[in-house]
């Protein structure tokens, strides 16, 4: 069995993609974007990748630098089947720490229009049975013990094999 990991230069914030050849379940972790040489998740997906789907997108940080391509990758018919973030801070506390920094951008809507649609955590497809031997677990805080952003983080630990 083979995985393919690809990390991308974001400058800020975080992009990566994991698939294994076997099969056709494809990963993102966070969705930022690098503004200097224009690569960004929505164009690689659809362009270099042919694909009209993300089978997963793992939302480390709500902060722009780590979204900031959301709205892009919704606007270019990317359909995301499984959203996994932050359990335990709901779309409505989202909105409301968001809101204490100013207007939320179209990427902090896109998200918070996702967190509302998505079914309850856990459902749909296991992240660990569709990877094909990639398995997650993660850390998070809860919310209100911690009300930013950052603290409020999810640590995805992978493990793909033995």
């Amino acid at each position: 069995m083979t995985l393919i990991l690809r990390i991308f230069d974001v400058e800020h914030g975080a992009c990566a993609m994991l698939a294994g050849m076997d099969h056709h379940a494809l990963a993102m972790v966070d969705c930022g974007h690098n503004a200097t040489t224009g690569w960004c998740p929505s164009k690689f997906l659809r362009e270099r990748m042919r694909r009209g789907d993300l089978d997963y997108l793992l939302v480390t940080n709500a902060d722009q630098d780590h979204i900031s391509n959301l709205s892009a990758l919704r606007q270019a018919g990317i359909n995301v089947r499984h959203l996994i973030s932050n359990p335990y801070v709901s779309p409505e506390a989202l909105r409301w720490i968001k809101e204490q920094s100013g207007t939320l951008t179209d990427d902090a809507e896109a998200l918070l229009e996702m967190r509302r649609n998505f079914g309850p955590p856990g459902s749909g497809t296991p992240f660990n049975d569709a990877m094909g031997g990639v398995t997650v677990r993660s850390f998070q805080h809860h919310f209100p013990t911690f009300v930013t952003t950052n603290n409020l983080s999810c640590a995805y630990f992978l493990k793909f094999g033995q």
